[in-house]
């Protein structure tokens, strides 16, 4: 496309803005990292067309995450790994490497197809917040600098692509995105390694949200602030009554006595929301489990219990005395302790 020779244009992808240019342009590709004060070692995003095609631009594409890039592409899925020997030199980092996107949206698809390939990142200086609105580009850029091909003037809010690196039996991921990592792992049953300073999502399930979970989501909290683990943690419950307006006082009596904080909250019912924007989802027995899993927590919902190898429930406490709370809140810690440890083990933790 004789249009875009050694220029930088202003495209609308899946996620946000960015800013594209010919593959074969050096010249289009220097702009681009001058417009947004990027170091030149970090590589430039590629888009294409299909899955196959997106395939063929790397030598030995890892054949394990083959059904992975079949349910996210075209999507916010974004793979790197070696380049085959035709990806023009300049879109190849030092190391050889190159990041692959199949994007859904159809304006950019137009082009792709012309150009067979994209390269295309987004239209932000590199660290500054990812723009959705036309309006936000204005702070940041002089319309001169680059060329439009769409007069939309904003996209809807979403989560940049997941980021990952794949190598042997092992996943990296790059950049944690709208895919949680324990889908990822769950999809391709593979050793997943978390390497960036995202926190991590958790939400803590049980039926009424007044004792077990948000024990646990306190006990969580309090434990991940002496880690480099970074976390959001909550809870809600499957069956919350609307005359339940404060925790079990047993719940609050034994998280002040044992752990020495006061703790205030109303019970809250997961909606769907709830569920799409947890990485992973603690119920507390298989049957909240079961219907966590069928209201979308597919491949993120766990029973606590796992991260001690077991797959036993927490009972209820509810309606009993004294004692058997702080029971339950001492199995809770067992299983968080080990959770904690788990998520260490895979790198859950700032990058500094």
């Amino acid at each position: 496309m004789a249009f875009l020779s050694g220029k930088v244009v202003l495209i609308p992808t899946d996620t946000v803005w960015g800013f594209a240019f010919s593959p074969e342009s050096k010249e289009a590709y220097e702009k681009v990292l001058k417009l947004k004060k990027r170091n030149p070692d970090k590589r430039v995003p590629i888009l294409t067309y299909s899955i196959d095609r997106a395939y063929r631009l790397f030598d030995n594409f890892n054949p394990r995450i083959y059904g992975l890039t079949q349910k996210y592409w075209p999507g916010s899925l974004t793979v790197v790994g070696k380049a085959s020997k035709k990806v023009p030199e300049h879109l190849v980092d030092e190391n050889g490497k190159i990041a692959v996107r199949v994007p859904k949206k159809p304006a950019p698809l137009d082009i792709i197809k012309a150009l067979d390939i994209m390269p295309a990142t987004s239209a932000n200086i590199s660290g500054e917040n990812n723009p959705a609105d036309l309006s936000h580009l204005s702070s940041m850029f002089s319309k001169e600098e680059f060329h439009f091909l769409n007069k939309t003037k904003s996209l809807p809010a979403k989560p940049a692509s997941t980021v990952i690196e794949t190598t042997g039996k092992k996943m990296t991921v790059l950049r944690k995105g709208e895919i949680s990592p324990f889908v990822l792992g769950d999809l391709t049953s593979m050793d997943i390694k978390y390497q960036t300073n995202e926190p991590l999502s958790i939400c803590f399930v049980c039926e009424g949200n007044t004792c077990r979970s948000p024990m646990a989501e306190y006990i969580l909290k309090l434990k991940s602030t002496k880690t480099d683990i970074k976390l959001n943690v909550s809870s809600a419950g499957l069956k919350v009554d609307n005359k339940s307006f404060v925790y079990s006082d047993k719940t609050l009596r034994v998280i002040k006595e044992k752990y020495g904080v006061d703790i205030s909250g109303k019970p809250k019912k997961i909606c769907k929301k709830d569920i799409e924007e947890a990485d992973l989802i603690l119920t507390m027995d298989a049957k909240i489990q079961k219907k966590v899993q069928k209201s979308g927590g597919q491949g993120k919902t766990k029973l606590i219990s796992e991260f001690s190898h077991k797959k036993t429930h927490v009972a209820d406490p509810y309606g009993k005395d004294y004692e058997a709370y702080l029971g339950v809140a001492s199995e809770l810690e067992n299983h968080i302790d080990n959770l904690i440890k788990y998520l260490a083990s895979r790198n859950f933790t700032l990058i500094t």
